[in-house]
């Protein structure tokens, strides 16, 4: 009858001494991926950022021939009305008007968040 006593220790030891080595192995490699991982998802981040950039530069700049386009309209529209130099200048003037509410707006904004 064999029990658990009968056994010889020095081969316990050394495969005590293998599992902690295997233990730190495995963590060293662990840690190694769970960097790589990071390092993958930090990219993916980025691409989705600049991506997103992209994006809205190109909204912008087709927001902003669209608005060009509007201003010749309402300049050729008012035309008969006020004579070329005054259309020009009204609808420059309502633009201004316009930009310099949405950034005191943006400005107003900004101050309370900070």
């Amino acid at each position: 009858m064999s029990t658990v006593l009968d056994k010889n220790p020095a081969p316990q030891s050394e495969s005590f001494t293998e599992l902690l080595r295997q233990l730190a192995t495995s963590s060293a490699t662990v840690v190694q991926d769970e960097i790589e991982l990071l390092k993958q998802e930090a990219k993916e981040k980025v691409r989705s950022i600049l991506s997103g950039m992209v994006m809205a530069v190109i909204g912008i700049v087709l927001s902003l021939v669209a608005l060009l386009s509007f201003s010749a309209a309402l300049i050729f529209y008012l035309i008969p009305y006020l004579g070329v130099i005054n259309a020009a200048l009204a609808t420059g003037g309502l633009f201004a008007v316009g930009g310099f509410i949405f950034i005191l707006v943006g400005y107003s904004k900004l101050n309370s968040n900070a």
